[in-house]
């Protein structure tokens, strides 16, 4: 958590006093940019965005116990009747906010506050969960609250990062090109790491390629004597490289990596794999080979794989992860709710993946799915579209179905589409495996939930999973209800 004084406020952002305060010696406690979430104390910064702006909730914050205002509109500010706090008008409180947290980030560094940036196409929240269980085990840290990974949400990370703690863990993520850049030169992190190179939000940048390039631009920003973990199998990153005093880890399936997942299995609780990494010993540059065995509560070897991107940031840390205390701290990681949550409907299995899609999460789910539980069990899976493709988007969703088609026709009892591109899904099914079982509906209305709730048998596994923009979690009361009634 930051503190500021308000000559220090008015220094970092080049701003002018609406209000002035009457002394310097009261601080600011914390920053917010959300009314509802401001505690006695903090500085409210009032953000225009899409929907909202702050400047509408000036009194609001102020009554919420807000202890400075921070704005770059003079006029709602000045219809305040007695403000009773300091109001500082900046040219911008989005780049005020930017420029705070740059400065915080100063002050970490000071402390030896280590901060570890986590980005890739998918699993950054999961990785950034397990890198921070990782590492609390040897100390206090903090991270991204939630997916705070944008222009707003990487400077509250580090803004909310006290000086008592010993790390942070933030995600950083793009969906055009240049972000990784912006967000990557606030955070300057010791650690960056990079899950994956896919395909989500590829309408923006138009092919792979690209989405590599933004992704690799975050070890330009990496500090001196900082660790860059990178997957290895991922041709895009091969000739990747870092400055003469940092190191670069890579990990995958492949010999060449550094950490190799050489076996993984998914079971009722989580995922069992295992790791096998070399260690240099000793001063004579000795290498050993080390074997790991692992237990987490998540599912698919798409989480082992995020596991194991922990591994080289620990031992950067210098944690010890052979002995069993560190085996049995990873088993208490959680998950973030609705990616790969499962939860109990009666005597339905569901698993709730419906925060976000695109076609290599699309694909890690199902897969997750398809080796789920007992193998005699029904297994459905309801997909709706995967956003932000542009007009890449039906050819991607006929490709998913292909291969949905090809991959797991005797694995899955039923699929069921959602959504305008859910015609495309089914073109795919249909091209390469006509007898597989798919219902497609255009919308999910009330008539469609409760349809798709007939369909659903006792003991059914079901996997929901869709863009944010699907919400496709609103199926979820009519499934509950439908189990009820059938009880």
């Amino acid at each position: 958590m930051s503190t500021w004084t308000p000559t220090q406020l008015q220094t970092i952002t080049c701003g002018t006093w609406l209000v002035t305060p009457g002394n310097d010696d009261v601080d600011v406690q914390d920053i917010s940019i959300d009314s509802r979430s401001v505690g006695p104390g903090d500085g409210f910064f009032a953000i225009r965005g899409d929907r909202f702006d702050g400047h509408d909730f000036l009194r609001s914050a102020i009554e919420q116990g807000a202890s400075m205002l921070i704005v770059d509109r003079r006029q709602p500010a000045m219809n305040l009747e007695e403000p009773l706090v300091p109001v500082l008008l900046v040219d911008n409180t989005v780049r005020a906010l930017q420029d705070l947290a740059r400065a915080w980030r100063a002050k970490l560094r000071e402390k030896g506050i280590k901060v570890i940036a986590v980005t890739g196409s998918n699993g950054k929240t999961t990785a950034r969960r397990l890198i921070h269980q990782a590492l609390s085990l040897q100390s206090r840290g903090y991270q991204s609250p939630k997916s705070f990974n944008n222009h707003l949400g990487v400077p509250l990370t580090l803004l909310n990062t006290s000086l008592s703690d010993r790390f942070v863990v933030a995600e950083i993520g793009t969906n055009h090109p240049g972000e990784i850049a912006q967000l990557a030169d606030i955070v300057r992190p010791d650690v960056a790491v990079i899950t994956n190179i896919g395909t989500a939000h590829i309408g923006h940048f138009g092919s792979r390629e690209a989405i590599a390039k933004e992704k690799a631009t975050i070890i330009d920003y990496l500090t001196r004597d900082g660790l860059a973990v990178i997957p290895g199998d991922e041709p895009l990153l091969a000739d990747l490289t870092v400055n003469d005093e940092s190191q670069i880890v890579r990990f995958g399936k492949s010999a060449n990596c550094d950490y190799v997942l050489t076996e993984s299995q998914t079971t009722a609780t989580g995922v069992e794999f295992d790791v096998q990494y070399s260690l240099e010993q000793d001063v004579f540059g000795n290498w050993q080979v080390e074997h790991l065995s692992l237990k987490i509560p998540l599912h698919g070897e798409h989480n082992a794989m995020n596991a194991i991107l922990a591994l080289p940031v620990a031992n950067w840390e210098c944690i010890d992860i052979t002995k069993p205390e560190f085996a049995q701290h990873m088993l208490k990681v959680r998950g973030a709710d609705m990616r790969l949550e499962i939860q109990q409907l009666g005597d339905l299995t569901l698993i709730n993946d419906a925060y976000n899609a695109n076609p290599d999460s699309m694909k890690a789910a199902l897969n997750t799915l398809a080796h789920f539980g007992d193998p005699s069990r029904r297994r459905v899976a309801i997909l709706g579209d995967m956003l932000e493709l542009a007009e890449m988007g039906p050819t991607m969703h006929e490709e998913l179905g292909a291969w949905l088609g090809r991959a797991h026709a005797k694995r899955l009892d039923h699929v069921i589409l959602v959504g305008k591109l859910a015609a495309d899904i089914a073109q795919g099914i249909g091209h390469v495996n006509p007898a597989m079982q798919y219902t497609a509906y255009p919308q999910l209305d009330d008539a469609v939930q409760s349809k798709i709730a007939q369909t659903i048998e006792s003991g059914d596994i079901i996997l929901i999973k869709g863009s944010r923009g699907s919400a496709l979690e609103r199926l979820i009361p009519a499934l509950s209800t439908a189990q009820e009634n059938a009880g």
